[in-house]
């Protein structure tokens, strides 16, 4: 029988120690197994980017303006403060 993971993430650093957790093979390997990769705790925008480049879903920061700007930059888009539609 297939496994069937209990969750739909895995929430991970980019490495432990020396040892980098991130790369494209267990990227391609989560999501073959239907799961979304969560990365923690990432503040550097070149780092944020090189992740997403690899695939993962999501990230957590402690520079949101920083991450905002790089997701606006990959085309992400935000709904008005007022609710009333999205706007860059």
């Amino acid at each position: 029988p297939r496994w069937h993971p209990p969750h739909g993430a895995v929430q991970i650093p980019v490495r432990y120690g020396p040892v980098p957790l991130v790369t494209s093979f267990l990227v391609r390997r989560y999501h073959r197994l239907g799961l979304q990769i969560h990365v923690w705790t990432v503040n550097d925008e070149a780092e944020m980017h090189r992740l997403y480049d690899l695939g993962i879903d999501a990230l957590m920061s402690d520079e949101v303006g920083r991450l905002r700007e790089v997701l606006t930059a990959r085309g992400a888009s935000w709904p008005a403060a007022d609710g009333g539609g999205e706007r860059p």
